[in-house]
């Protein structure tokens, strides 16, 4: 363990002169072999030769050989006229001899070729500079003559850098990246201690790979893309992308990129599965994202050091913040602290769909919640229901979506919204601006089309009817449009209103949320806790459409919620409803609640989930 951390350490210790230079690193996919291959004995004596090299410079490394403008390429390119540098190193030392050879790249590929190189030594360092920054050079020595001043400079002006070390006998097309840079400095450490250069490639590798969470060989970290697998070129992208972060944006404080992490990884916890179900490009573009969330997860408990999941630790657990991090089969996963509940099934009888429960016991007694958003449709709810962004696969994923005075089972058509002024007479709202407002509101949610057009003929028709000022306070302001739903709601049937529930089951209010959040905040877990289906039973989602990975939608869970009458809020006509967006309510300084008590959000779409009426 300690051995590991120690390594840790000192990669980023050796590596970080180098990696400074190169702070205009942009990673991308890096590439790397399936197959590992052997390598040539160990560095003991001269091997003169005529050897033949041939490679690329990864493109994901272009800001390195790109101009000093800040300003990222749109393509995968190197920049044509980047200067490639092949020189001799000793066989003991892998000091440099000064024997040097230069090419020049000509094409955007990043390809380079060198024939006949007459060596005394079969090792030799490849380096990588960028043409605009060669003149800026020449103060502390040229860069084709052996000078390491050059490359090695932190002061002043300086050129950028991409490197590798290689055995010509064994390796004779290369590929030049982020990796190798790294590899590097912590081989030649090795081959220094004495250890013999096959070995103490092997090594350099396996250690970068361990200090990042990663236990499983690869091959050569500068083998071309074309002998690659998908697996290791998702981890060499990871480790470049870690490498530029902590370098670039965190200036070497690797403590930085875990809260980034931890960030994704909740976010990812948040989204539902089913979301990416929809194609088989979609169903990759999971499986490359969980992928990724892995190595994200496994560098987290490197850095805290865990070391490696080994079949003897499965199922171990270690308290990481508000997470866990749980080793199983092979890998560390982190997910949130869970609660006890009871998972179950029911059936709604009306259309034979079935669903997900969970049960708490809260005080001693049971509180059952479905464990999925309701999906339920019938032909009375046609134009207060849907599925976000009018697609039905949204609806399989996500439940249907219900306008509130849908989902309390009022009808719309007979609620008169009115304004009440304090210095003039009640104004109320015409019935067609009504209808305009809520289907300007559907824009958001269930249709995506015409919306600017619908924004237009309302606010034409509407600012027609009124006085300049009446309809700036929908929602807004000290006084709301408000409407009168007193002979739907009572003080007796708050605890057990049906809504748009099945029989036996109730739409909850706003006391039973702030139950259930106390409940499990008050077991030390967030409530964030409930998007985590195997944490607490919830698996309380955001409402998700993925089509493809450049075009997506993602709201905060929204569900509607009962008005407390108590409050007067039944009375008043203003609608409620809990959202994960916002903060109303507070426990021991956490937000838990968010409810909205205005008109505009009665016409708002939101999700339902049922509580079974005990």
């Amino acid at each position: 363990m300690n051995n590991v951390k120690m390594s840790r350490k000192f990669i980023y210790s050796v590596a970080m002169p180098l990696a400074l230079m190169f702070a205009a690193f942009q990673a991308s996919v890096l590439v790397a072999c399936s197959d590992e291959k052997s390598v040539a004995g160990g560095a003991s004596e001269e091997e003169t030769g005529i050897y033949a090299l041939t490679g690329r410079v990864d493109a994901a490394a272009r800001m390195a050989i790109m101009s000093d403008s800040t300003d990222l390429p749109n393509t995968l390119s190197v920049k044509p006229g980047t200067v490639v540098r092949v020189s001799e190193l000793d066989s003991i030392s892998l000091d440099m001899t000064g024997l040097v050879f230069v090419d020049t790249i000509s094409d955007s590929n990043g390809h380079f070729g060198f024939e006949n190189l007459l060596l005394n030594s079969p090792y030799v360092r490849i380096s990588v500079f960028n043409p605009d920054s060669l003149d800026y050079c020449q103060p502390w020595g040229s860069p084709f003559d052996g000078n390491e001043s050059c490359a090695d400079s932190l002061t002043g002006t300086y050129v950028p850098e991409l490197t590798a070390i290689v055995d010509l006998r064994v390796s004779k097309n290369i590929e030049v990246n982020v990796l190798t840079l790294m590899k590097f400095p912590v081989l030649r450490s090795y081959v220094a201690a004495g250890m013999p250069f096959a070995e103490a490639e092997k090594k350099a590798e396996r250690d970068i790979l361990e200090s990042h969470g990663i236990y499983k060989e690869f091959g050569p970290f500068e083998t071309p893309q074309s002998e690659c697998d998908d697996e290791f070129i998702r981890v060499k992208e990871f480790i470049s992308t870690v490498h530029e972060d902590v370098i670039m944006y965190y200036m070497g404080d690797t403590s930085a990129i875990l809260w980034a992490f931890e960030d994704y990884i909740k976010r990812y916890m948040s989204i539902p599965r089913a979301a990416y179900s929809s194609s088989e490009e979609n169903k990759a573009l999971y499986e490359k994202i969980v992928s990724y969330l892995e190595l994200e997860t496994g560098f987290i408990a490197e850095y805290q050091g865990l070391g490696q999941c080994k079949d003897s630790r499965e199922g171990e657990s270690v308290p990481y913040k508000e997470y866990e991090l749980v080793c199983l089969s092979g890998k560390w996963k982190m997910q949130y602290k869970g609660i006890e509940f009871t998972s179950g099934t029911m059936v709604d009888n009306r259309d034979g769909k079935s669903y997900k429960t969970v049960t708490y016991n809260i005080g001693g007694k049971p509180q059952t919640w479905m464990a999925e958003n309701l999906n339920f449709y019938e032909s009375n709810l046609h134009e207060s229901t849907g599925c976000l962004a009018g697609d039905e696969f949204a609806c399989e994923v996500n439940g249907r979506l219900y306008e509130w005075q849908a989902a309390m089972n009022m009808d719309r058509n007979s609620m008169k919204v009115f304004l009440a002024l304090p210095e003039s007479d009640t104004v109320f709202l015409d019935d067609k601006c009504k209808s305009m407002i809520e289907d300007l509101n559907k824009c958001t949610f269930i249709e995506t089309s015409n919306c600017g057009e619908k924004r237009r003929e309302s606010e034409k028709y509407c600012k027609s009817l009124y006085p300049e000022g009446i309809l700036t306070m929908l929602g807004e302001g000290d006084a709301y449009w408000k409407w009168n739903y007193a002979d739907y709601l009572s003080q007796s049937n708050v605890m057990s209103y049906q809504g748009v529930c099945p029989d036996g089951w109730r739409l909850p209010n706003q006391r039973d949320w702030k139950t259930l959040f106390e409940y499990v905040t008050g077991q030390g877990v967030t409530f964030a806790a409930l998007a985590d289906e195997v944490a607490t039973g919830f698996n309380m989602k955001s409402l998700v459409l993925i089509r493809d990975d450049e075009n997506w939608l993602k709201y905060e869970p929204s569900f509607v919620a009962v008005p407390d009458i108590e409050k007067g809020y039944g009375q008043s006509g203003y609608s409620s409803a809990v959202s994960m967006g916002g903060c109303s309510v507070r426990v021991d300084g956490e937000c838990l609640v968010s409810a909205s008590y205005r008109y505009d959000f009665a016409s708002t779409f939101y999700s339902v989930r049922c509580l079974k009426d005990e």
